[in-house]
């Protein structure tokens, strides 16, 4: 059986991205912790709270918002090499390649209770911010083509979308195609994103 994915990619400097409107409640934005996924329903839910806790020792950093009651409201990770060389899990079994002059926001997600409030939008400006902090001259994170509440707060902040990947999975190889190429991968391995420092290569096949 074959399975496949089509995401969009997006881009921004640090400093092209913005938000206007206010945060609506009383949150808290700071670096999260294996405790706080322990004590939330976020972490609870799927045994995230130890999965998380191995990306953080691996060098992900997990941001968010604490609500009131000091649970996790919104949680949003970044991966950059500046961090770590251990890669962030992409599609499809995959893990993403970020060029080393960027960053890379993934797995994001809010509290059902804490929607629509603007959490994920103030997370993407935070983040893109303390990217540049840590020397990363781009962000670029990736949403599914149906995805679409994400992909207006993506846009909505500033970021552009610079391409589409599509990828085929069948057994332990990826067919990735994107940005006039094809990339055939291991199921584990690592495919570049786009950036700044990359360029179209031909055919290759990507080693686990």
């Amino acid at each position: 059986m074959i399975r496949s994915r089509c995401v969009d990619v997006f881009q921004a400097k640090p400093d092209e991205t913005a938000i206007a409107a206010e945060i609506m409640g009383v949150y808290r934005f700071r670096t999260l912790e294996p405790a706080d996924f322990e004590a939330s329903p976020l972490g609870r839910e799927k045994g995230r709270a130890t999965n998380f806790a191995q990306r953080m020792r691996l060098g992900h950093q997990a941001w968010g918002y604490l609500a009131p009651d000091g649970t996790v409201a919104c949680y949003l990770w970044l991966s950059s090499p500046q961090l770590g060389e251990y890669q962030p899990d992409f599609e499809l079994g995959l893990r993403a390649k970020i060029p080393s002059d960027a960053a890379y926001i993934w797995d994001c997600r809010s509290d059902p209770r804490h929607e629509r409030q603007g959490l994920y939008r103030h997370g993407l400006v935070a983040l893109a911010r303390e990217a540049a902090t840590i020397g990363a001259r781009s962000v670029l994170i990736v949403t599914r083509r149906e995805n679409h509440r994400s992909r207006n707060s993506i846009l909505a902040v500033g970021f552009r979308q610079i391409g589409t990947m599509r990828l085929y999975g069948f057994g332990g190889l990826v067919l990735v195609a994107g940005r006039g190429r094809l990339t055939m991968a291991y199921a584990g391995s690592a495919v570049e994103l786009p950036g700044l420092q990359n360029r179209k290569r031909p055919i290759q096949s990507a080693q686990p």
